[in-house]
């Protein structure tokens, strides 16, 4: 049962499947990866700083004056005035009810959608707890007005105005450094004290609300970036400026009236910039890459891989479901029967007699040769301790058993060698 064969047989499977690959045709191919690596990197950052700058040139289908927004309609430039300035801010993404953690001005500017019931009741408690709310959109619609109509503020048309220059004398209060405000607008309004207005109304107007303070205004691209191309609307941000000094507290951009939030998945987030697209592809060469570690290089040919009698991987998977079903008596038989049957055959003795008349025709024909007697008395003493053996063998047991078996069997090959080299052998 000893087994010549010590070769891996997943090496001997490769070596006699696939033929080898050749010289260095493995740094090629890790050397093509890495170049296709840093050439997809390269044309993912040009690709995205071409669409970058061409967007910066193409018209905006709609205004949106989001902080997040660098184009013409945001308000970006402001976020980034206010920090300039060394005013505390922030971006409110969060529900309106946790206002409460925050003390200071919010600033809306156009929402996209008009503010639910629940929503205009939060933002007026927290502002009527001491804070102030700037709130600033065309309030064409009926539907924009409903936190004008809780606050007894009403809307009128008036004079359209198109990047209009409004003139101020004042300089004081409100309008302290502000020569003149460029304005868009068309409807005016009713209610409240008049900030800034012109001969068709107010344009923009405050009013008082528990310990805080409202202010409404009717120009939703008062602070856009378009403005910072021309140095007289300068004045724009001034006057907004001015607006959050008059109360104390950080400035708050409210980007959750522009659809923002916690929410937001974040490889949504990461894919729409060019990070995210980078890293994209380099899992897909990942992926790629660790898919071809698994194969050798070179060409592969099919052959038909029969079993080899002497491979380690059946013989251990054999061995293997024998221990679990605990049956070492069972492969202790299979193994004794097989060189029982050789023994017999060798000796010309009947291999259907049982252990004790065995012995007795071993030791008939061996008579008048020692050495064979020897080895008969011992064949025959170990298959009967085999045929003894209890069905709770160990596995030590089991080795030793068979260990014997072998040292019986090299014996009696022995013997017999040296009998035919004497020519009295059978």
């Amino acid at each position: 049962m000893s087994l010549n064969n010590t070769a891996d047989p997943i090496d001997i499977f490769f070596q006699d499947s696939l033929i080898p690959a050749e010289p260095g045709q493995r740094k090629r191919f890790y050397l093509g990866v890495s170049i296709f690596v840093v050439l997809s990197i390269l044309l993912t950052w040009v690709g995205m700083t071409y669409d970058d700058n061409m967007e910066k040139w193409l018209p905006e289908s709609s205004a949106f004056p989001s902080a997040y927004n660098k184009k013409p309609s945001g308000v970006s430039g402001l976020s980034e005035i206010v920090d300039r300035l060394g005013l505390k801010n922030r971006l409110w993404l969060l529900p309106y009810r946790q206002l409460g953690i925050a003390h200071g001005t919010l600033c809306i500017f156009s929402p996209l959608s008009s503010f639910k019931d629940f929503e205009v009741d939060q933002i007026l408690k927290w502002v009527k707890a001491g804070n102030q709310l700037i709130y600033i959109d065309h309030f064409s619609y009926s539907l924009s007005r409903h936190m004008l109509n809780k606050l007894g503020v009403h809307t009128k048309n008036g004079a359209e105005l198109k990047d209009a220059e409004i003139l101020q004398t004042e300089g004081t209060g409100l309008l302290s450094h502000v020569k003149s405000v460029t304005l868009t607008a068309d409807t005016r309004l009713e209610g409240g004290k008049p900030v800034l207005k012109d001969k068709s109304g107010s344009l923009f107007t405050r009013l008082p609300y528990g310990k805080g303070e409202i202010i409404i205004g009717t120009a939703p691209s008062l602070c856009a970036n378009s403005r910072l191309t021309e140095k007289k609307q300068w004045g724009n941000f001034q006057f907004f400026i001015n607006l959050c000094r008059a109360h104390d507290g950080e400035i708050i951009f409210d980007e959750r009236c522009h659809g923002f939030n916690k929410a937001t998945n974040v490889l949504v987030f990461f894919a729409k910039n060019p990070p995210g697209a980078v890293f994209a592809q380099l899992m897909i060469i990942l992926a790629l890459a660790v898919y071809g570690t698994f194969h050798r290089f070179g060409m592969t040919r099919v052959i038909t891989n029969t079993r080899r009698l002497s491979s380690l991987d059946y013989v251990a998977g054999v061995s293997s479901v024998y221990r679990r079903a605990k049956a070492n008596l069972l492969v202790l038989e299979i193994i004794s029967r097989s060189y029982r049957t050789r023994w017999c055959k060798i000796t010309s003795a009947p291999a259907h007699q049982t252990n004790s008349e065995l012995k007795e025709k071993w030791m008939e024909l061996s008579y008048g040769n020692t050495q064979l007697q020897s080895w008969c008395k011992d064949a025959a003493d170990l298959l009967s301790r085999i045929e003894a053996s209890s069905e709770k063998l160990s596995d030590s047991d089991l080795l030793s058993l068979i260990a014997e078996l072998e040292s019986t069997d090299r014996s009696l090959n022995n013997i017999f060698v040296i009998t035919t080299s004497k020519g009295t052998g059978r």
